[in-house]
């Protein structure tokens, strides 16, 4: 650089700028040395505050000094980068992933998934060379910008659509990239339209096959004992495990990027109907989407209900449940006959659902069979409540509130000759096929929570041999290592040394990001705010989403942030969240409404609200803060507002 004007002391205070001397003007200001002083000093004060900090500081006579900390304002990210989104990732991987969970899924399962799906549908050949996934400031991201490139050319593609299925907050106005219907977007997307059709018949059934082939190996396979294997056999069993996890995460994407492929064919359709019928009540994608019957995520939460209706049976053992903290539930219930029968039923419950977690993504966190706290607490809110209707029940009202929606949808299509004719026929069958994927979405999700079970348990147990011996400093320190690390560690090919640095610097990396809030997209054409003064409750009363599960509810307020937070809801409040996975699940035959920072129309949480008829609404930016215990909310999950009634 050519540097023109230098700042001085100008004594007695002050500075002034003086002309750089002509033989300094090329020089560099500090030297390589300088430099790596400078850049740990500024990791050792953004330790502290766990924030990135614009700091201003000096350097004299060798030594450096600080003057003054404050929080990053803003930043901007290089064009090139292109464009990051952690929507939809929140739901499955919120906040800090640990390394291990993220390298098995980004390295070996997303991308891969993202590169068949394409070139399957004829959208791309052989390998792109994308990188489809990474993490920022600690948290997971996708390629937002290049999925949206290759979909769009697909006619009928609508950014805004896109967008909403996913759980993206545009950045734009209008609806964004559009690719039209017309004689040359259809030519060329012809290849990949016959092969979507194709693969729209054909996927589900490769899902069907593989959930055969992997429940019959289920039940041997959950009785291998990791602590009773040598450490050979242990080494042997990690590998199969993430094996194993890897070609069931594969299914499991590719039934998911179809599920949303199919939303975004089948929206435009609804859209087109209601616009050639203003004068009738607009159909609802909700409403057609719901009760769906015998969603496999939607089980534990029935299967507690009955537990809890059981519970009410015998005075004493309701007595108990309600009297005891989740610690003692266990030696209180055991202490007299009708408790020990009913402890019993409960162990079954938590030995069927032995595999689920808060978030079941990240392979570091226990599981109930070793930490059942969240069902006891949501035992007790349905001991409290007594008189919750039973699940089925509302699965079935909602059954008939899609078909009455069917038949209202199939009303309208028999109006004019073009509908009756062409639409009605493409309407249904588009409907079928995404009400079948969302089907699917979540029977593959539940194989894929028992995946994660497995890599957990044999994870878990590798990283206390290493702990013992000496390898790591705690047993859960095997999660803060990479997947390449730990496949070299058990080939020898790993020093200690090396493991235990790459552990450290993740460690503070975490030191630096924990007090940060990062933006949901970045890169090219965004320039989020880095910090914000303190929250304020917002003085607006009428918040707009994404409607997700029709009805509306009106009741109290309360914000669980994360499942140690689950004792607080009570019958028929409003349960407002960050987002939900199945771990979420028992919570939500208590909630009156739901209000989520997170999801889109065909993710988890919202497939599972309408199986239970629970009005929903997702995409509420920063709503675990606006929103506040004790308001009093109206949830319309027809219209996608929640407003602010009380409070």
């Amino acid at each position: 650089s050519d540097k023109q004007v230098m700042v001085v002391p100008d004594h007695p205070s002050g500075v002034r700028e003086i002309p750089v001397p002509e033989e300094k003007r090329t020089l560099p200001s500090l030297t390589d040395e300088q430099l790596l002083h400078l850049a740990e000093l500024g990791y050792r004060v953004q330790e502290i505050y766990g924030t990135p900090q614009d700091i201003e500081w000096a350097l004299h006579q060798g030594v450096f000094y600080v003057l003054q900390t404050r929080p990053l304002t803003a930043y901007t990210f290089a064009p090139e980068i292109g464009q990051w989104t952690s929507a939809n990732f929140r739901e499955v991987m919120p906040g800090f992933i640990t390394p291990l969970s993220f390298s098995i899924f980004r390295e070996h399962e997303w991308g891969r998934a993202l590169e068949e799906i394409f070139q399957r549908l004829k959208m791309t050949r052989g390998e792109t060379g994308v990188e489809w996934g990474r993490l920022f400031f600690g948290r997971a991201y996708w390629n937002v910008g290049e999925v949206k490139r290759l979909n769009s050319i697909l006619p009928g593609f609508k950014e805004r659509a896109f967008d909403e299925s996913v759980g993206l907050e545009p950045t734009y106005e209008g609806d964004g990239l559009v690719t039209p219907w017309t004689p040359r977007t259809i030519l060329r997307a012809l290849p990949c339209l016959f092969a979507l059709q194709k693969l729209y018949k054909t996927l589900w059934k490769e899902a069907e096959a593989y959930q055969r082939e992997f429940m019959e190996e289920e039940a041997e396979y959950s009785k291998i004992n990791p602590a009773e294997l040598s450490d050979g056999e242990l080494a042997e069993q990690v590998r199969y495990a993430i094996e194993r996890h890897h070609r069931t995460n594969r299914i499991a994407l590719l039934i998911s990027l179809l599920n949303t492929q199919a939303h975004d064919d089948f929206a435009p359709l609804v859209e087109g109907l209601n616009e050639r019928n203003p004068d009738a009540e607009p159909i609802s994608i909700a409403r057609l989407l719901t009760g769906l019957t015998g969603i496999s995520t939607g089980r534990p939460l029935a299967e507690l209900w009955k537990i809890g209706q059981e519970a009410l049976k015998h005075e004493r053992v309701a007595r108990t449940i309600l009297e005891s903290k989740p610690s003692e539930l266990a030696e209180r219930l055991q202490s007299f006959p009708e408790g020990r029968e009913f402890w019993g039923i409960l162990q079954g419950y938590i030995e069927e659902f032995h595999y689920m977690a808060e978030n079941d993504e990240d392979m570091s966190l226990p599981r109930w069979e070793e930490d059942p706290t969240f069902v006891f607490t949501t035992l007790r809110s349905f001991v409290e409540t007594k008189e919750a209707p039973h699940p089925q029940e509302l699965v079935a009202h909602q059954e008939g509130v899609r078909l009455r929606e069917e038949q209202r949808a199939a009303e309208l299509l028999s109006r004019g000759w073009l509908d009756r004719l062409f639409r009605k026929r493409q309407f249904f069958s588009s409907l079928e096929t995404l009400k079948r994927y969302c089907w699917w979405r979540e029977e593959t999700r539940s194989m894929l929570s028992l995946a994660h079970y497995h890599c957990h348990r044999f994870l878990a147990e590798q990283g206390r041999r290493w702990a013992k011996q000496g390898f790591i400093e705690e047993p859960r320190d095997i999660f803060l290592l990479t997947l390449d690390h730990v496949l070299a560690a058990l080939e020898g090919n790993l020093s200690s040394e090396e493991a235990r640095a790459a552990i450290s610097k993740y460690k503070r990396m975490r030191r630096c990001y924990r007090n940060f809030e990062p933006p949901l997209t970045i890169g090219q054409g965004i320039s989020p705010r880095a910090a914000e003064v303190p929250f304020r409750k917002a003085p607006q009363r009428v918040f707009k989403g994404v409607p997700c599960s029709a009805g509306r509810a009106a009741a109290r307020a309360k914000v669980v942030r994360d499942l140690s937070e689950a004792h607080k809801l009570k019958k028929g409040e409003v349960l407002v969240a960050p987002y939900s996975n199945p771990g979420w699940v028992p919570l939500f035959s208590l909630a009156g409404g739901i209000v989520m920072e997170e999801g889109g129309l065909i993710s988890h949480g919202a497939i599972v609200a309408r199986e239970y008829g629970i009005p929903t609404v997702l995409q509420i930016r920063d709503a675990t803060r606006v929103f506040q215990d004790g308001q009093v909310l109206c949830v319309d999950g027809d219209r996608g507002i929640v407003e602010l009634l009380e409070g």
